[in-house]
């Protein structure tokens, strides 16, 4: 294989798609757990009943050491020149991915579980959610936040969350991978594609492909398909108490947010902005307003404005943390 970023990049997708078709053939033919009833908010449904010494072992280790490989290559990455061709670095992260996926996936098979038991569900989900905002931080210099506007924030707190946010991602997207079991769900195949692409993110960090408008867009506007097949996922499990039918909120939520900001990424002109937008309200009207579904009537339009709240609410947060922290360092480091 050529030494080009591209030809990886494809490889790479394919992987990708292969794994996916794997755990849908492998999670057919593996024996049904015969799962716990959900137990509420704190509670992930997928997983033993109780958890054998070899599944907290081998799912504890597999991730202590993937964890330890991507971040020591994804240094190396780092410090490697700009360039259409890979790095030996590169080239030696791309095949880690692919060892440690293919782990995960035996590890699946034969013993299921892994961290779950031992940490909270809402962790994973937490850290997804600072990566997100992470993201509309550092690209609000190329997009800006509020329909283009670009929010005045300085120059050194922006660098500080370019400067963490590789070795972070990398924490918060291996624990999530581990833990997860790779499950035949629909939900867990779009969940775990979606890992891979950010797999690939690290991977071609140091290339174009990293900083390609179109895949930068696609890696943050994934995660409204991937929410909103969770919450109409939860519907199938028959523990889970009927009528938490929660897709609208996930959907509308995060596609404000791709409406407000990240559509702004892809230099669009105008009359498709506009296009877009209007594809959206009349999406919320149809739902909200006129019943489409059954799911939704006009008094719970409002939640629709949660997720996007909470994230515009935590770049805030995180900026004036992100300053405080700055200062305190520079005052720290003039006592010296």
């Amino acid at each position: 294989m050529k030494n080009n970023s591209k030809i990886y990049f494809i490889a790479w997708l394919v992987f990708s798609v292969l794994m996916i078709l794997a755990m849908m053939l492998i999670g057919e033919a593996r024996n049904q757990i015969a799962f716990l009833p959900d137990q509420g908010f704190n509670w992930y449904y997928w997983q033993l009943p109780q958890i054998d010494n070899i599944s907290r072992i081998t799912g504890w280790s597999f991730f202590i050491l993937h964890l330890i490989t991507t971040l020591f290559l994804a240094r190396k990455v780092g410090k490697v020149p700009f360039s259409e061709k890979l790095s030996k670095w590169h080239i030696a992260l791309f095949f880690s991915q692919v060892f440690f996926i293919i782990l995960h996936l035996v590890q699946t098979t034969f013993w299921y579980d892994s961290l779950v038991h031992d940490t909270p569900v809402w962790l994973s989900q937490f850290s997804v959610i600072i990566m997100l905002v992470m993201m509309l931080i550092i690209l609000n210099q190329k997009r800006g936040l509020f329909f283009g506007k670009k929010l005045p924030i300085p120059q050194s707190v922006t660098k500080f969350f370019i400067d963490i946010h590789a070795p972070y991602i990398i924490v918060a997207l291996v624990f999530t991978f581990w833990y997860h079991p790779m499950e035949n769900t629909y939900g867990h195949l779009i969940g775990f594609f979606y890992m891979f692409m950010l797999f690939g993110q690290i991977i071609f960090a140091s290339t174009k492909i990293h900083f390609n408008r179109i895949w930068v867009f696609l890696l943050e506007f994934t995660v409204l398909i991937h929410g909103t097949a969770i919450a109409l996922q939860s519907k199938t499990i028959p523990s889970i108490t009927p009528g938490k039918d929660m897709w609208p909120m996930f959907a509308f939520g995060f596609g404000a947010i791709a409406i407000i900001t990240q559509i702004y990424l892809l230099k669009l002109p105008k009359w498709a902005l506009i296009l877009l937008n209007l594809v959206y309200l009349s999406a919320v009207i149809l739902v909200y307003i006129g019943g489409v579904f059954s799911v939704r009537v006009f008094s719970q339009i409002g939640e629709i404005t949660y997720i996007p709240f909470i994230e515009y609410l935590l770049v805030g947060v995180f900026v004036l943390l992100a300053l405080l922290y700055l200062k305190l360092k520079g005052k720290f480091a003039k006592n010296q």
